[in-house]
């Protein structure tokens, strides 16, 4: 197999070019990093094409079956990581659509990308199979694909508009609203009614709309600190939805 050499490779830009969110728009491909992330990925969703620096080829002999050798100084040029194992994806953006799941997710906001990808990551544990973003840092990034290992590719993640919630209700689920005067979620027991978690921006939290929208208002209790970062409430949160009957 020829050795990709340079940078101005048609593959090594169209690779480095999906670093920003309007080629990912526009062509609608996403990179995957890391050698666990990308084979996860293979059979759940379309991969385009598989990266391997020179060095990642020799390690990981017999992990695929196509993919393309880089020169290791050229592979550095499409890796989003510091310590990279070498492995990149090009894939295909899934068309995600609501499967009316049990638990679903709607996150107002969330800017982080490392928190959105602990998010996602909780929501696949906990079965919150729907995933409504609305005006979120982008899926896509590649901070959030790494941070959520495989988990895009295994839930339904919709952008949408603040009145999806109108819609969230007419299908009969409860929207709970996470929010620091909220009672204490400890305190409540959970049927097994569908139920929408709603999640804040990290600095501001719910829009007034959306707490407006919202069934009950829910907080974690907390003792000599006044808040934890959006992925880690939404965590302890999505747990105690689920399995606290």
């Amino acid at each position: 197999m020829d050795l990709i050499t340079s940078q101005a490779n048609n593959l090594i830009k169209k690779a480095s070019s999906l670093q920003e969110k309007k080629f990912r728009e526009n062509t609608g491909l996403f990179l995957i990093e890391g050698l666990r992330n990308v084979k996860d990925s293979i059979g759940k969703i379309d991969i385009d094409c598989i990266l391997l620096s020179e060095s990642a080829s020799k390690k990981y002999v017999g992990e695929f079956e196509n993919f393309y050798v880089v020169k290791d100084s050229v592979f550095e040029k499409i890796s989003t990581t510091s310590n990279s194992q070498g492995v990149v994806a090009i894939a295909k953006q899934p068309e995600h659509k609501p499967h009316n799941s049990q638990y679903c997710l709607f996150l107002d906001r969330i800017r982080d990308p490392g928190n959105l990808g602990t998010i996602l990551r909780t929501a696949v544990a906990c079965g919150f199979d729907d995933v409504y973003c609305f005006s979120c840092v982008d899926v896509y990034n590649p901070k959030v694909v790494r941070s959520a290992m495989s988990a895009i590719t295994k839930l339904n993640i919709i952008d949408c508009e603040e009145d999806i919630l109108y819609d969230l209700d007419a299908y009969g689920y409860e929207i709970l609203c996470a929010d620091m005067d909220g009672d204490n979620i400890f305190e409540k027991n959970f049927s097994d009614k569908k139920a929408c978690l709603i999640i804040g921006n990290e600095a501001n939290g719910v829009s007034d709309y959306v707490r407006e929208k919202s069934h009950v208002i829910i907080s974690l209790p907390m003792q000599g600190i006044e808040s934890l970062n959006a992925g880690v409430c939404a965590s302890v949160m999505m747990y105690q939805i689920k399995y606290n009957k």
